[in-house]
């Protein structure tokens, strides 16, 4: 399993969400529990990350 790390930015932006679209925020916790399985595959348009390192 692979760690997320948040910038403070994106910290910030994750508490905006709490308070104003709570639906949004659970969308956001899916995506992110499946990166953390899976960076490379996945919902969407998946692209590598920077600065990933194998």
């Amino acid at each position: 399993m692979y760690v997320v790390e948040f910038t403070a930015d994106a910290q910030d932006d994750v508490r905006v969400l709490r308070r104003n679209s709570p639906h949004l925020l659970k969308k956001l916790a899916k995506l992110l529990a499946e990166l953390r399985e899976h960076p490379r595959t996945g919902t969407g348009q998946v692209e590598q990350l920077k600065h990933f390192q194998t």
